[in-house]
């Protein structure tokens, strides 16, 4: 899992390799409005994870994989953090990337 004083993810597709937050095995999903807001990210809707349509990184990724989900308030990716839980992941986090 991430701890509170790891670096503050930020969205959508993979940034420059210098702008990626080192943490290493963890999927990053950004889950808010707009693709690429969150440097190193996998974007995904919300709505796009509640029809069963998770992007290819996540299925991917191994169930006892820690995941972080983030959103701009932390209501969507709480939303996705207890869709991803019911889908059998159990390392999610949920973090809000605004204050």
């Amino acid at each position: 899992m991430v701890s509170e004083t790891s670096p503050s993810p930020t969205a959508g597709q993979p940034g420059p390799p210098s702008a990626r937050p080192e943490l290493p095995g963890v999927l990053l999903l950004d889950v808010g409005l707009r693709p690429g807001a969150v440097p190193g990210a996998v974007f995904a809707r919300l709505e796009d994870l509640a029809a069963g349509n998770l992007p290819p990184e996540l299925l991917d990724h191994p169930l006892d994989g820690p995941v972080v989900v983030v959103c701009e308030r932390g209501l969507r990716s709480r939303g996705a953090e207890q869709l991803l839980r019911a889908e059998g992941w159990r390392d999610v986090t949920s973090r809000a990337i605004l204050g």
